[in-house]
C-alpha cells in the first residue's frame, strides 16, 4: 500500500479462539487459536472522507463514488434500530475481489467503537451481480485477519464463509471454511421435511431425492477448481434478480418510506446461555474418523446446548465429569467428554461422511438431528426446507421468521457449504427479500465471526421444537 496509508499498528498479534473451520495450509485446525490481524487506521470518518481515503489508496478508478456513498449512507439508516452500532462509525475501506467479475467486486466497510478497536463491518457489492448489501456484522472484519498490508496482495472472497488472501497471483493465507462443492445453479431441487413425535400423521419428507455429486453439484478438489466453479455458477441471473429489486429498495425516493426507513428494520435476538462448541479434530477422542465430525453436527450441538441452558432440557448435554452441567464451551477434557458425544451421534444419523479432511453433510440430511433430542426421552417438532441451489424456496424464510421472531429459538442454517447457528433475525419494512439471519459459524468460543446472512443465500433451514 502508499506510504499515504499509514498503519497505526504495524503488526498486530492478538490471540484469539479461532477454532473448527480456520483453515491453514490447506488443512483445518481447531487448536489452532493464534490469528495475526493488522489493524489499519481505526478513526472513525464521515462517509464522504472515507470514500476518498479509499479512491486515493486504492485508486480503483472503476469506484463510483455516488452510488457507493448512498448505500453506506441507506446502511446507517436501517442498522440505526440495532443498538450493536451505536457509538461505532466507518474507518477504512478493504477492496475485495471475486473469481467471475473483473475488478474491485465488494467493498468491505471496517467499522471502529468508541474504544478505537475494529468491531463491524459491511459487505457492499461493487457491481450489480450481487446484492447491493451483501452480509454485515458486529464483529471483526473477516479480510483483517488476514491482509498484511502489502501493495501486492488482493484478498479474494468465495461466499459469506470463505476468503483467501492472494499475493503475486498465489494464495498465502485463507479464513473460514474451505468449501467442499459448489451447486449447479442451474438445476434446483428441493424438499420440505416436518415431523412432530406427538402426532405421527404430522411427518412429510420429499427430501429423498437427493442432489447428485456431477449433475446438482461439483465437489471442489482443490484452490484451482474452486475458482473456476464458482466463477461459473456464483453469479447467477436469479441473483442478479434479486439484487436489482433490493438496490431499487435502497434507492427508493418514496418520501413516505424514506421517513420510516431509520426505524424499519425489525430486530430480534435469542437470549440466554450460549454453546459456543467447535468441530472435533480428526482421529482425536471421540472422533474415530479422518476429518473433522462436520460443522453441521456442531452447530446442532450447540443448539442442543441453548436448549439445556435455557429451556430446563437437562438432560440434552450431560454433566461432566467434575459436576458442570452443560458446559458453555469444549474447552476441557471434560467438556469435550460431554459435549464431543453428542456432535458424534448427529454426525451418525445425518450421514456425514469425509470429504478429505472435511466432515460434509448434505443439505438435504442436515435436518435429521431432530432424533437426538428423542434418544433423550424429550418430544419434538421440527419444519425444514432444503434447496440444492441457495434461495430456491421462500418457505426458508419463513421457517427463520417462525423460529427467530416469533418464537424466539434458535435455527440451524445451511449455506455456502457451511452450517450455522441462527440467533438473530432482522427483516426490513415486512419485505421477505430482506430477511437475515444473525449466525454463530461455530470458529471460534465467542461472537467476533458472527455474520448477518440474507436467507437469499440460504441452502436449508431448520427449525426444531424440544419438549
Amino acid at each position: 500500500m502508499k506510504n499515504s496509508f499509514k498503519l497505526l499498528v504495524l503488526a498486530l498479534f492478538v490471540a484469539l479462539s479461532i477454532t473448527s473451520c480456520h483453515k491453514k495450509d490447506g488443512k483445518i485446525d481447531p487448536n489452532d487459536t493464534k490469528t495475526d490481524i493488522v489493524v489499519f487506521n481505526t478513526e472513525g470518518k464521515s462517509i464522504g472522507d472515507l470514500i476518498a481515503a479509499y479512491k486515493k489508496e486504492f485508486s480503483d478508478a472503476t469506484c463510483d463514488s455516488s452510488r457507493l456513498a448512498k448505500i453506506l449512507e441507506k446502511f446507517k439508516q436501517i442498522v440505526a434500530s440495532n443498538d450493536r452500532f451505536t457509538g461505532k462509525a466507518p474507518s477504512h475501506i478493504q477492496p475485495i475481489y471475486a473469481y467471475g467479475i473483473d475488478g474491485v467486486a465488494y467493498y468491505e466497510v471496517w467499522y471502529t467503537n468508541d474504544q478505537k478497536a475494529l468491531q463491524g463491518w459491511v459487505l457492499i457489492s461493487a457491481t450489480e451481480k450481487d446484492y447491493p448489501i451483501v452480509n454485515y456484522s458486529n464483529g471483526i472484519p473477516y479480510s483483517s485477519r488476514i491482509v498484511k498490508g502489502d501493495k501486492d496482495e488482493k484478498v479474494y472472497r468465495f461466499g459469506v464463509s470463505y476468503y483467501a488472501l492472494e499475493k503475486n497471483g498465489k494464495k498465502v493465507s485463507e479464513y473460514g471454511e474451505f468449501p467442499k462443492y459448489v451447486s449447479n445453479t442451474s438445476i434446483e431441487k428441493s424438499g420440505e421435511c416436518k415431523g412432530d413425535s406427538k402426532d405421527s400423521t404430522v411427518g412429510k419428507n420429499n427430501s429423498n431425492d437427493d442432489a447428485v455429486e456431477g449433475v446438482d453439484y461439483f465437489i471442489v478438489s482443490d484452490y484451482e477448481s474452486l475458482k473456476s466453479l464458482y466463477a461459473k455458477y456464483y453469479f447467477t441471473d436469479k441473483k442478479k434478480e434479486v439484487a436489482k429489486r433490493m438496490e431499487s429498495d435502497i434507492f427508493n425516493t418514496n418520501a413516505n418510506r424514506s421517513a420510516r426507513t431509520s426505524n424499519a428494520y425489525i430486530y430480534r435476538y435469542i437470549s440466554g446461555n450460549f454453546g459456543f462448541y467447535t468441530q472435533i479434530a480428526p482421529n482425536s477422542g471421540w472422533n474415530p474418523y479422518s476429518c473433522y465430525a462436520g460443522c453441521n453436527n456442531n452447530a446442532w450441538a450447540s443448539i442442543f446446548a441453548w436448549w439445556d441452558l435455557n429451556m430446563s432440557k437437562g438432560a440434552l448435554i450431560p454433566t461432566t465429569s467434575t459436576g458442570e452441567t452443560c458446559p458453555l464451551y469444549r474447552n476441557t477434557t471434560a467438556r469435550r467428554n460431554s459435549v464431543d458425544p453428542v456432535q458424534m451421534y448427529c454426525r451418525s444419523v445425518c450421514a456425514t461422511f469425509c470429504d478429505g479432511n472435511q466432515g460434509a453433510t448434505y443439505f438435504s440430511k442436515a435436518y435429521l438431528a431432530y432424533q437426538y433430542p428423542a434418544s433423550k426421552g424429550y418430544g419434538y417438532w421440527y419444519n425444514s426446507w432444503w434447496c440444492n441451489s441457495a434461495g430456491c424456496n421462500v418457505n426458508m424464510a419463513n421457517i427463520l421468521t417462525d423460529g427467530l421472531a416469533n418464537n424466539y429459538r434458535p435455527v440451524q442454517i445451511g449455506g455456502n457449504s457451511h452450517f450455522y447457528v441462527g440467533y438473530g433475525y432482522a427483516q426490513w419494512d415486512t419485505n421477505t427479500d430482506w430477511t437475515w439471519a444473525y449466525c454463530y459459524p461455530g470458529w471460534s468460543e465467542n461472537h467476533n465471526d458472527d455474520v448477518w446472512v440474507s436467507w437469499h443465500d440460504f441452502n436449508s433451514a431448520t427449525e426444531l421444537f424440544v419438549y
